[in-house]
């Protein structure tokens, strides 16, 4: 018995430890957009345009989505806006208005720990 539950128990902490990393995956803005759309363009608060791929779907799901990473932001108040990028071959690089802003916020870390001692 207590062989089965070290077995049971190592198996359980071997499957946490592997899904912990997906189980904090970085947060994500997506945005819907028309499938003849190839790219995105993001504008994350006052930085520069930064171009992306479309993620095309995978079924069951049908909507064409343009994705950034959002996870390695500064602490604080943030805006985000996308815009859709074709490429057509009469006129060349078509790009839509930017969406609307997006506002989000990434929260700060706790203090830091303080007053460690040895205790009897």
């Amino acid at each position: 018995m207590k062989y089965a539950f070290r077995v049971l128990f190592s198996a359980a902490l071997a499957l946490a430890i592997l899904a912990a990393p997906s189980a904090f995956a970085a947060p994500f803005v997506e945005a819907n957009v028309d499938p003849a759309v190839t790219s995105c363009g993001v504008f994350l608060d006052v930085l520069p345009k930064k171009v992306i791929p479309v993620t095309a779907p995978v079924p069951p799901a049908t909507q064409f989505k343009c994705r950034e990473d959002v996870g390695s932001v500064a602490p604080g108040s943030h805006t985000i806006s996308m815009t859709g990028i074709l490429t057509n071959p009469a006129w060349g690089t078509l790009e839509s208005d930017p969406s609307a802003p997006f506002g989000f916020v990434r929260p700060a870390a706790p203090s830091v720990p303080s007053n460690l001692q040895i205790v009897p």
